[in-house]
């Protein structure tokens, strides 16, 4: 009886498993007919199955929560290496100034408002507050890129976009670490601080960069080893490469993004590398295609594993409105700075674009890694959690409304 309980658990199992992924692709196949990205139904569909329902034990202590850290790490090496090898490096370079002015500009004023309502409404510990303020100031760079997908927005405006998301998603992170650890001893130290900027703004970088030169070089001195599996042999180099960085306390997240971004570009560096790679060409291209297959595969399933981990556990009126607020200050916030991108919105499209990048608020990874460190560290703050898992999902909605709408313009006849 055991055994044969034990096959329809895995028969249930397998069959779960193709369903999340063609709910995926339909959702995303169907977007300019149903006006609905697969983002939030699949983050619902996880908080359905998980803590709602309790099909699936993802309370404290359990193996679905236990393996978050890799199931994290996984997403994010394979997002954003498809992200980088979807940006054009003279593209980037174009919109490097202005997208680096919204996306500091925005993020610091987004996580200050955020932390000073914070403090006010729920009358918490002014570190906690700001904590919370801006682990919640950046779009995410795991849902964006996904997003984008199934827009036709320029691809400037759309360079701009991710570098923000990339970039404020370790900010959501760096600032709320250095809080913590001020919060935990009560002083700041400004040698570990400063380390932790150079590490982000350089040394992170670099790695990534020397990373890409050193593939590059791999795949052309030993491609005719390596040309069949060039695809399997570059993302377990990723893999790699984001474990490296993270173990050297770097940023795994901006390692991966610059690799991405510098191996494709390579040949348009010099003359010298395009002739160089000239006969690597089309393992790029091949990296690429198999890249973005899986990254819609990894992405899917990552989205519904949001929706299992979320946790509410003290879910009260003052909670669920202040998380409402918090998360149409955010969109407030995000309209106010839009003029910064003026020049970047095409002519053609220009209020369907207006409409995707104001509605580009959806809250992910990095916020949900935050909201679990007070208990990690000891320092209870079931609050802090709650709120920002509530603002997650109403950021979410507000996307989805979001994309609703502009598609409704962009793929109006």
């Amino acid at each position: 009886m055991d055994k044969v309980n034990s096959m329809i658990g895995v028969n249930a199992l397998f069959l779960a498993f193709s369903g999340i992924a063609f709910l995926g692709y339909i959702l995303t196949a169907l977007f300019a007919k149903i006006k609905i990205a697969n983002i939030l139904p699949l983050m619902l569909l996880g908080l359905l199955v998980g803590p709602i329902l309790h099909w699936v034990n993802t309370g404290p202590g359990s193996t679905v929560v236990s393996i978050s850290p890799y199931v994290s790490a996984i997403a994010i090496a394979f997002v954003l290496f498809d992200v980088g090898l979807s940006l054009d490096i003279k593209t980037l370079g174009e919109i490097i100034l202005k997208a680096s002015k919204f996306t500091f500009e925005l993020a610091i004023f987004t996580g200050i408002v955020l932390g000073l309502l914070i403090f006010f409404i729920f009358k918490w510990n002014i570190y906690l507050a700001f904590i919370a303020g801006f682990a919640l100031a950046g779009p995410s760079s795991i849902i964006l890129p996904s997003a984008t997908k199934i827009t036709k927005i320029n691809k400037r405006l759309r360079s701009a976009l991710v570098f923000e998301s990339v970039v404020t998603d370790s900010v959501q992170l760096m600032v709320p670490i250095l809080l913590f650890s001020i919060l935990a001893v009560g002083s700041f130290d400004f040698v570990d601080d400063a380390r932790m900027l150079i590490n982000f703004f350089l040394m992170s970088p670099v790695f990534g960069a020397i990373l890409a030169f050193f593939w590059v070089f791999i795949l052309k001195e030993f491609s005719q080893y390596s040309k069949r599996y060039s695809w399997m042999l570059t993302i377990t180099m990723v893999i790699g490469s984001y474990g490296i960085a993270q173990a050297l306390q770097l940023y795994g997240a901006v390692s991966v993004f610059v690799f991405g971004v510098i191996l494709v570009n390579i040949p348009k560096f010099s003359r010298y590398l395009e002739r160089y790679t000239y006969d690597i060409k089309k393992e790029f291209i091949h990296i690429r295609d198999y890249q973005r297959e899986i990254t819609f595969f990894v992405s899917t399933f990552f989205f519904f594993y949001i929706g299992l981990v979320f946790r509410v556990s003290e879910l009260n009126s003052l909670l669920l409105i202040g998380s409402i607020i918090l998360a149409i200050i955010i969109f407030l916030a995000r309209y106010l700075f839009l003029p910064i991108l003026n020049d970047l919105f095409s002519q053609r499209n220009l209020r369907s674009e207006k409409i995707f990048t104001a509605f580009d608020v959806a809250r992910g990874l990095s916020p949900a890694i935050i909201a679990t460190m007070p208990e990690a560290l000891g320092m209870g703050g079931s609050g802090l959690t709650d709120l920002i898992f509530l603002t997650i999902i109403f950021t979410n909605v507000i996307m989805t409304a979001g994309l609703f709408i502009y598609a409704k313009k962009a793929f109006k006849k």
